[in-house]
């Protein structure tokens, strides 16, 4: 059955281009947009991997949860996205100019007007499965406004709120699933392509080779042959493996070995796969 976790912020800030050196320790509010001619940002990171979760638990869900206290949008909504942060940052020490770095690719992308006194929750499911299976350093999430030319602003609760039921929060529904039986090969992909275990199939009249993604981010794999276990060909097109999603492989060519080739579908955003084959003789 799915247990649900809530995992609180421990840290929070947002950072200002118009004071480049200025940092905002302690600030109940986090800001992101532009306005004024200053764009601003807001960093949000709470601990992963969590206790709260099971050990080998798969993430079913994730989403990031901020109060939302005012926004000031221009029509139509202003996207506002959430970015995976690639190096560490302290809330005394960071500023503008100081601010870490990002994947430019967005984790979850959402889009409000001017509204207020609600939560906004960004789908962060892939990320943080990847942060519980230690696929990914944490080091938390950037909100940043789609448009930091033109008026747009939204105030958001930081951790340092008076009320704690309204703090930025992680929420994540898992779940405790049975090992996977004998002769499954569990793997991670990365961003280039690896090989799983190579398994001499010569004998076979013919066989399906399964792919799971029990990840929670998309794959790609392929199945490559060969006559001699060290030297492999590609058989048959590449396929896209969606998170949770169940793929077949079958071959198009005789060989005597055969392997799983796969990498991650989106440099960055790695995966789990599981990989077993059905052979009849």
């Amino acid at each position: 059955m799915p247990g649900t976790a809530v995992i609180p912020a421990t840290q929070t800030t947002y950072v200002d281009s118009s004071q480049p050196s200025r940092s905002f320790p302690s600030t109940p509010t986090l800001l992101a947009g532009f306005l004024g001619g200053a764009v601003f940002r807001s960093l949000v990171r709470a601990p992963f991997p969590s206790a709260a979760i099971p050990a080998g638990a798969t993430v079913l869900s994730a989403t990031l949860d901020l109060f939302l206290t005012s926004s000031e949008q221009p029509a139509p909504p202003t996207p506002y996205a959430a970015y995976r942060l690639t190096s560490p940052w302290t809330e005394v020490g960071t500023a503008w100019s100081s601010q870490p770095g990002f994947d430019p690719v967005p984790v979850a992308t959402l889009s409000f007007g001017s509204e207020a006194g609600l939560f906004k929750s960004w789908d962060v499911t892939g990320l943080v499965a990847a942060w519980q299976s230690g696929l990914l350093p944490n080091f938390g999430v950037m909100i940043r406004s789609g448009n930091e030319t033109t008026d747009n602003v939204a105030r958001f609760v930081s951790r340092f709120t008076p009320t704690p039921s309204l703090a930025p929060r992680f929420t994540v529904v898992f779940e405790v699933l049975p090992p996977p039986p004998p002769g499954v090969e569990t793997v991670a992909t990365g961003d280039t392509f690896a090989g799983s275990q190579v398994r001499a199939v010569g004998e076979f009249t013919t066989y399906t080779v399964w792919v799971n993604n029990t990840g929670g981010f998309a794959a790609v794999v392929r199945l490559e042959l060969g006559p001699d276990g060290s030297h492999f060909l590609v058989d048959g097109a590449e396929t896209v493996v969606a998170p949770d999603q169940l793929v077949a492989l079958v071959p198009y060519r005789f060989a005597a070995f055969a392997r799983v080739g796969y990498r991650s579908a989106v440099a960055g955003h790695p995966t789990t796969l599981e990989i077993r084959i059905n052979t009849l003789e």
